[in-house]
């Protein structure tokens, strides 16, 4: 299915531009990618990594479509041992994996079958306008659930060319708009897609790299992965002129809803994401929004060393995203009572984080890790820690904690606070939901971070 998608554009655009990469200053046509596939076994499990070889990344995904493999697209660095799929018992027609950080706090993969990345491909596209007639700028990495789906889905299954910025600082990001605006220009396209977070398009629009001069071209820009605000989306328009569109949607379902214009739409009412996609049923369960169906949802999760799939449970999956739905089908978001933390677009694992905080410091007992508001409104929310001690050991300061753990995990996982609590403190055992246990600790030591 997918793989007859693909030659389809082979054959339509085998000499076209499909894959720039600025930095090597390195074009790729749709026909050199295919030949490249043709060269890679891309039975059982793919392991394709967005690194310094975009092209192999995309050609892994297209070996792995052509011989029936599970493609896992992971970003460069991942220890893939930390959670590794079983290369057997997955089943037929399963076409990617991706890893995520799950309601509960703890590492999964999601299983997606061919038939769901095909029918959100289709979706996006059609939604959000994105496809042949754009150039796509990888801003956010094609190996992350958002970055997949709007930008590997929309070149591998609707023809639409990729430019790879040197790396995601703005002066790289303004290069390859300027590439990118240069391919807009030679080729009667309607203009570019730059996908992005929050943070990362208020960086953009105070730095003045998506002024009009800078390319020259239309900018169809999409915000994704953390709450948009009015007041973003109002300044990104001002400095840019860049109506962003807001998409929304999880790991597990794929998208879900998508606003063309928060600009209009977001006044009166905070939190709104839009309406559902077509095919996408929804509705708000206690507080919570339950995605009843979707025809690209995912099959379910494959946890460290399970040896299948586990469904989501239930009649549809049930995100953490406390919601209501507006007289119009507007979905409009409130807080988040789930135990991940949405750091800038990315969701962290706090049991993950918890596990490296008490082997890089033995003298901590109990570790407890949970998100809190950042002060910078974009980047959503921060990494709290809260710690107790072993008898007798001594007091680490919370530099030293953070100093340890940041030599075994990424910049954006180290905690940003450090609270100490005494190892009898009753909240340690308190059987509260996350969102509640998280609110009580504010409570009750926001005051009185330990000593730096």
């Amino acid at each position: 299915m997918l793989h007859e998608r693909w030659t389809k554009i082979v054959e339509e655009r085998r000499d076209q531009v499909a894959l720039i990469s600025v930095s090597g200053d390195e074009v790729w046509a749709f026909g050199d990618l295919d030949e490249i596939a043709a060269e890679i076994d891309g039975r059982k499990l793919v392991v394709a990594p967005f690194d310094n070889r975009p092209e192999i990344f995309f050609a892994r995904i297209i070996a792995a479509w052509r011989d029936g493999g599970w493609v896992l697209p992971l970003e460069p660095g991942f220890d893939l041992e930390r959670l590794r799929p079983p290369e057997t018992g997955l089943p037929e027609g399963l076409g990617v994996i991706k890893h995520t950080a799950i309601g509960d706090g703890t590492e999964a993969m999601v299983a997606l079958d061919a038939a769901s990345q095909m029918a959100e491909a289709d979706a996006l596209m059609a939604a959000t306008g994105i496809g042949p007639d754009y150039v796509g700028i990888a801003a956010v990495s094609p190996s992350h659930s958002y970055g997949f789906g709007v930008l590997a889905l929309p070149m591998l299954l609707g023809g639409m060319p990729v430019v790879v910025p040197e790396s995601p600082l703005q002066p790289c990001v303004s290069e390859a708009v300027r590439r990118a605006s240069k391919l807009v220009k030679a080729t009667g396209r309607d203009g570019c897609f730059l996908p992005g977070v929050p943070a990362t398009w208020r960086a953009w629009a105070a730095s003045g790299i998506l002024a009009p001069e800078v390319g020259g071209s239309k900018v169809l820009g999409i915000s994704a992965g953390s709450p948009l605000t009015l007041e973003l989306a109002d300044r990104v328009f001002s400095q840019t002129g860049i109506r962003i569109g807001n998409l929304y949607g999880t790991s597990e379902t794929g998208a879900i809803s998508w606003d063309s214009d928060p600009l209009a739409n977001l006044v009166g009412q905070p939190g709104g994401v839009g309406k559902l996609l077509p095919s996408v049923s929804a509705d708000v369960e206690a507080g919570r929004l339950n995605v009843r169906s979707s025809s690209w949802a995912g099959l379910g999760y494959i946890r460290p060393g399970s040896v299948g799939i586990d469904d989501f449970g239930g009649s549809g999956f049930s995100t953490y995203d406390q919601a209501e739905r507006c007289s119009d089908g507007t979905i409009v978001l409130g807080e988040f009572v789930g135990d991940t933390i949405n750091v800038a677009g990315r969701k962290l694992s706090p049991r993950r984080i918890e596990k490296a905080v008490q082997q890089a410091n033995p003298e901590i007992s109990r570790a407890k890790v949970v998100g809190i508001p950042s002060r910078d409104r974009e980047r959503n929310s921060e990494v709290g820690l809260a710690v107790s001690f072993r008898a007798g050991d001594p007091v680490a300061t919370a530099r030293e904690i953070r100093s340890r753990v940041g030599a075994v995990l990424d910049s954006w996982e180290v905690p940003r606070k450090v609270w100490t609590l005494e190892p009898e403190d009753e909240l340690w055992d308190a059987q509260l939901a996350p969102f509640a246990w998280r609110q009580t600790l504010l409570d009750k030591v926001l005051p009185a971070p330990i000593r730096k």
